[in-house]
């Protein structure tokens, strides 16, 4: 089942293809103009890879071309053999789709560290993505953790995906399962004892322990030389 996001971006995507097509038909209707060419489609399937990836740009470069071949290419509503000149015009939508949605792939999920994550799936362009076991919400808590483990064990390492990308793509999909819970876990746990150690080391002094309050409470620290 595609969530919310995902059919809304699939819906904008058929929106732009079926308004290209209208707005032609319209065209020649009112003889605006005298035939509709392809480089309309050409913009839109830009478009489309520019926001979405390659993979979305060679599925409108796909629909753009069949719509074309029925819709504008005589005898119209029947799929015709294309001539050379149709033929250079599809395959153009698929080498802008190509083009245009290589530059749109987020830099830090083309990087070989990313592809190495569990949770990362550099085909979908996304940092999170994964979904529940199916196994109850304590096993998917542990695979949540498991997955937050790694990262920290990794994030000094070139190439890898911020949290705040992680945090972007688990919102996208709709869902808050245990897998998520378990890893935002492991992160807090792991702010929380970095917190709690730096506090330790800004309390002490050469007086002593500083209370919050502003109270020496201990002796002077000895420091080891």
């Amino acid at each position: 089942m595609l969530d919310t996001s995902r059919s809304l971006v699939l819906g904008i995507h058929a929106s732009m293809l079926a308004g290209c097509t209208i707005v032609g038909l319209a065209a020649e209707a009112m003889g605006l103009i005298k035939a509709f060419y392809a480089s309309p489609y050409v913009a839109v399937t830009a478009g489309i890879a520019l926001h979405s990836g390659r993979r979305a740009g060679y599925a409108a470069a796909g629909v753009s071309a069949a719509l074309f071949n029925l819709m504008f290419v005589a005898p119209r509503w029947a799929f015709t053999v294309p001539t050379p000149e149709e033929m250079t015009a599809y395959l153009s939508m698929f080498a802008v789709a190509y083009l245009v949605g290589s530059r749109s792939q987020p830099a830090p999920l083309k990087s070989r560290y990313a592809g190495t994550l569990p949770f990362v799936s550099t085909d979908r362009h996304s940092s999170w993505d994964v979904g529940a076991t199916r196994r109850g919400w304590s096993d998917d808590c542990d695979l949540g953790r498991e997955y937050g483990r790694i990262y920290l064990e990794r994030l000094s390492q070139p190439g890898a995906p911020l949290i705040g990308w992680i945090v972007r793509d688990m919102t996208r999909t709709g869902s808050y399962s245990g897998v998520e819970a378990g890893f935002m876990s492991a992160i807090a746990t792991e702010l929380e004892r970095s917190r709690t150690y730096q506090h330790a080391s800004d309390c002490h002094s050469d007086r002593g322990v500083i209370q919050p309050d502003g109270d020496v409470v201990a002796g002077p620290v000895r420091r080891q030389e």
